[in-house]
């Protein structure tokens, strides 16, 4: 005879809904409530069959001083049964999706019985309106998915444990563009986790300034005997927000910029509905095809290449430097393909 595993599953969840103490014993509609919010729907008669069940298996509590009878444990819950329910099955499940390129194996392998307990909770489960959302729901990048660079698990682990108990590392470092390796004192402070290239972020040396470690150009990393130099004031949603993790297209301009160009209707409906910045403005001009539009944003790398990478649906007036940067590149392309 096969196992009922909706049935199952369903008096876990009602062993889970009931208290550990007389004192707050609930009632048989309470259940029913808490049943239907996990995505059980069962009559009645069925709930009254699994708790008298329940009630021989684990010796429940049950008031019948009210009309409507009530349950509880008598004393403390003899099972834990906080470790899963649907909803948290179902995040798990797709976390891991998201997570499995992110993290170096030693990660994900800490979190392989997270994930195989959520995903077979699930299998389990036939009746549960949540369980098919995996099957129907992705997210994709915005832009072009590239496979993450390789980090070594050992080297991921001794950057994670520098940052988190806060000491300096001893490292040989690649870094990009140079034939050979170097040696530094790295002083961690923050990690930015992208999904192709992930930075720990730090000082170096003797250095002051917070400069970006791409994690896979590490060769070694390993507990310095030089003191860590700490920076209290140091917060990562700060230096992001203050342009710290963009590569800045000229010294010595502030942070942000203002950027004046012309769009097309095409682009225009994009940036409507997902603005660059708060700021923003967009006017339909006198063309009916284009747009005006005035945006303060960072003056980065980054930014920059949003821009190019729309071609010849945007127009850009200002700043000046940016404008020649993209006719240079345009007189670039052409000259290579001649």
């Amino acid at each position: 005879m096969g196992t009922n595993y909706n049935a199952l599953f369903r008096q876990i969840e009602i062993l889970r809904a009931i208290p550990d103490t007389p004192e707050r014993a609930i009632s048989t509609a309470t259940i029913q409530t808490v049943l239907e919010g996990k995505g059980f729907s069962v009559p009645d008669r069925t709930i009254q069959r699994d708790l008298k069940a329940l009630t021989k298996q684990f010796g429940l509590n049950r008031d019948t001083s009210k009309p409507m009878y009530r349950w509880s444990f008598k004393g403390n819950s003899p099972i834990n049964f906080e470790s899963m329910d649907t909803p948290a099955a179902l995040a798990w499940v797709l976390a891991r999706d998201q997570v499995s390129g992110l993290l170096p194996k030693i990660a994900t392998e800490q979190l392989n019985q997270y994930f195989e307990a959520a995903q077979n909770y699930l299998d389990g489960l036939k009746q549960n309106s949540l369980v098919d959302w995996a099957n129907h729901v992705t997210s994709l990048p915005n832009g072009k998915y590239l496979v993450p660079a390789k980090v070594d698990d050992g080297i991921w682990w001794n950057l994670s444990l520098a940052l988190l108990e806060g000491y300096a590392l001893d490292v040989v470092y690649n870094k990009r563009g140079e034939d050979e390796s170097k040696s530094y004192v790295i002083h961690p402070y923050g990690m930015i986790i992208r999904h192709s290239v992930s930075y720990l972020v730090g000082s170096a040396n003797d250095y002051q300034d917070i400069a970006h470690f791409a994690l896979h150009r590490f060769l070694k990393a390993t507990k310095s005997k030089q003191a860590y130099r700490p920076v209290p004031s140091f917060n990562i949603q700060d230096h992001i927000s203050s342009g710290g993790f963009g590569v800045r297209m000229s010294e010595p301009l502030s942070d942000d910029i203002q950027l004046r160009a012309t769009v097309k209707k095409e682009l225009a409906q994009t940036l409507l509905e997902t603005p660059l910045s708060l700021n923003q403005e967009l006017i339909s001009s006198d063309h009916s095809h284009l747009y005006d539009l005035i945006v303060t944003v960072p003056n980065d790398q980054q930014t920059f290449m949003w821009v190019l990478s729309h071609g010849s649906q945007i127009n850009v007036i200002e700043p000046m430097e940016w404008r020649e940067k993209i006719h240079e590149h345009a007189r670039g392309i052409l000259n290579s393909s001649a």
